[in-house]
């Protein structure tokens, strides 16, 4: 019980004497296929909070490819090596990717793209230049998956539906203002 109520104790001093920083970043964001596909290339905006050496937050980005948009919706999660307001972090990245893609194959046929799973892992580098405003610079890898849903009119008016999955990893640069 004594070792118990010390290390709550010591966490209590931890996080009492950390620095808070709470932050809403905007800006563009590059997506770098790593097959040698066609990248993507958009904005984000996101908000977050950290105290000491974790943070957490959510973002939002637009991309767009061809006439395809892709909004990615995510958690932000990330450990800072430092609990100062400038310091280098990791993060990680889970969600959720909407598409916009309805394509007719054939006049029998359509495909419409249901989105999938967002993943992202990563480093970055977070410094206020004063109290109200700052850069945020970040590098990391994304896992996007695809779900299509295909729907084809066969003879007799038979409807067959079907379910592909693909998916996609690209290498993000982005460089966001900090409020």
């Amino acid at each position: 019980m004594k070792q118990i109520f010390t290390l709550l104790m010591l966490i209590t001093a931890l996080f009492s004497s950390a620095q808070k920083r709470s932050y809403v970043q905007i800006g563009p964001a590059a997506y770098i296929h790593t097959s040698g596909g066609t990248g993507l290339l958009g904005g984000a905006i996101g908000a977050g909070s950290s105290i000491g050496y974790a943070g957490a937050g959510i973002n939002v980005e637009l991309l767009s490819r061809n006439k395809q948009f892709i909004l990615p919706v995510y958690a932000d999660v990330r450990f800072y090596f430092s609990s100062k307001t400038t310091s280098a972090y990791v993060t990680l990245q889970p969600g959720y990717n909407f598409r916009n893609s309805q394509e007719p194959i054939k006049p029998y046929a359509t495909t419409k793209d249901k989105g999938g799973l967002y993943l992202g892992a990563g480093v970055g580098y977070f410094a206020f230049s004063d109290r109200s405003t700052g850069i945020n610079l970040q590098v990391k890898y994304i896992f996007l998956q695809d779900r299509f849903l295909s729907t084809s009119v066969l003879s007799d008016n038979y409807l067959r539906k079907q379910v592909l999955n693909t998916h996609e990893g690209f290498i993000s640069l982005g460089a966001f203002v900090v409020f």
